[in-house]
């Protein structure tokens, strides 16, 4: 196991510089890294909506930025800072300069 972690983590570097320029994660059937998968710009989505014949209704970060906060969890569990959290989170949830910095995008749409 430790050559294995030793090996992964001497590509850690080329791995993101290689998903920041080509979108994506593909390292191979033998590498333990990760899968393969594609990382879609929030602002690429709509786009993907239309050409699917759907009408992109919003785009919301699922985690948001709150995570940022460090000590989010012990916020969450006072009921009067968790409605500080959670309104704050909505004021910017669709925001799109931030949706890249929550962990996943979800993308609503209707058919058109």
């Amino acid at each position: 196991m430790l050559p294995t972690l030793r090996r992964t983590a001497s590509r850690v570097p080329l791995s993101a510089a290689l998903v920041l320029a080509a979108g994506g994660c593909g390292l191979g059937a033998d590498d333990p890294v990760f899968t393969t998968a594609y990382f879609a710009d929030p602002a690429e989505v709509p786009d993907e909506f239309d050409a699917a014949g759907l009408t992109c209704e919003g785009q919301y970060g699922v985690e948001g930025v709150a995570w940022l906060m460090g000590d989010v969890q012990e916020w969450l569990d006072d009921p009067r800072r968790r409605e500080a959290v959670l309104a704050a989170t909505r004021r910017v949830e669709s925001e799109p300069s931030l949706l890249g910095a929550s962990g996943h995008v979800l993308t609503v749409g209707r058919r058109a």
